[in-house]
């Protein structure tokens, strides 16, 4: 399992939708072919660290989740859900993946309007793991 299949069985989890149906990764398909509310997700650009006092490498996972509604409530309403899902379950075990953490890193960025006048809200969580490399 790749550490992006395993952010998807834990955003499906969190009630995100289901992978392929109204969940994403990286780009939605064409509005014609997808619900108007849906979620997606992109990786940003994963980081090596030597955090631990035993010396064990660490990797950082960090993620941008958004979720998109033509009503606005509804798109706040469910990005706040999820921060505060993310937020009590800093001892979530990803599948396949020793964790130490899933950590919010940043709630509701804020909101911005897109091209079909869908509100679009965002957050930020970084998943936080022992080198995969080495495990």
């Amino acid at each position: 399992m790749t550490i992006n299949q395993a952010i998807i069985k834990f955003l499906e989890n969190a009630g995100c939708g289901t992978f392929g149906t109204d969940l994403f990764q990286n780009t939605v398909p064409n509005s014609l072919k997808t619900p108007v509310d849906l979620w997606w997700f992109s990786q940003g650009q994963a980081t090596v660290s030597r955090r631990l006092v035993t010396g064990e490498d660490v990797q950082r996972f960090p993620y941008t989740v958004y979720f998109r509604s033509k009503n606005q409530k509804v798109a706040e309403q469910k990005v706040f859900d999820l921060a505060k899902f993310i937020a009590g379950c800093r001892c979530y075990d990803l599948d396949g993946f020793q964790t130490i953490e899933v950590q919010l890193t940043s709630a509701q960025q804020g909101m911005y309007i897109d091209a079909e006048e869908r509100f679009v809200f965002s957050l930020q969580f970084t998943a936080i793991l022992y080198d995969v490399a080495h495990s």
